[in-house]
């Protein structure tokens, strides 16, 4: 089960070192080709260019899914509702049917050919009281590529979906306790709402943002 609690980006996660969030107008910038979004080089480093690579997963990527996922639960598990011990039983039929849905996406980003980070979107739900909204879910970068856009690239491609899918909104939620991960978002383009809630932990509050499209 994919969280909404995910996009804290709490313990280091909020990516403190990037940039302006790209502009979604110039985000699908660059050829897609067989699901993969390809994007200018991102960074120098050592006379080493690294390209982010944004693709949408498919049922048979469900391995990769598996292994991103579990990688987030071990190095962020306060972040999510789910726990590893929970996922890792799970079947490759239960990993395949998360990919079946027709209306969600998981989008992972790739750094260089190395999973670098994920993010889900669907319909917005009852919770969020929006149904013209989409919403952000799972949003995780690997510790090592955090700070060089890669939660840009995942989330400037989750709004190309959602415009897409011709939500009029895209929502997410972030805990109070996490004020970079929130300035992040800001710099993406998200504003709150006004809403706070505690789904999961009463002493963890969590402030709904929106992003019109």
């Amino acid at each position: 089960m994919f969280c909404k609690i995910c996009n804290a980006l709490q313990s280091g996660t909020d990516e403190p070192d990037v940039g302006p969030a790209a502009d979604p107008a110039l985000g699908r910038a660059g050829a897609a080709c067989g699901g993969v979004l390809r994007r200018p080089p991102n960074r120098v480093c050592q006379d080493e260019v690294m390209t982010v690579l944004v693709r949408r997963l498919a049922e048979d990527d469900w391995a990769i899914l598996r292994e991103v996922r579990l990688r987030a639960l071990i190095e962020a598990p306060g972040s999510f509702y789910q726990t590893y011990d929970g996922a890792v039983v799970l079947t490759e039929e239960d990993w395949r049917s998360r990919l079946r849905s027709t209306d969600k996406v998981t989008l992972l980003a790739e750094a260089d050919g190395q999973p670098a980070g994920m993010v889900v979107g669907a319909p917005a739900g009852p919770d969020e009281r929006d149904p013209d909204a989409a919403l952000m879910l799972s949003m995780w970068v690997d510790p090592s590529f955090r700070g060089q856009r890669v939660a840009d690239e995942l989330t400037t491609e989750l709004i190309a979906w959602s415009r897409e899918q011709q939500y009029k909104r895209l929502l997410l939620w972030v805990y109070d306790a996490a004020p970079r991960a929130a300035a992040f978002y800001r710099r993406a383009g998200f504003e709150p709402t006004g809403r706070v809630e505690t789904f999961y932990d009463p002493t963890r509050p969590l402030t709904l943002m929106s992003q019109t499209l």
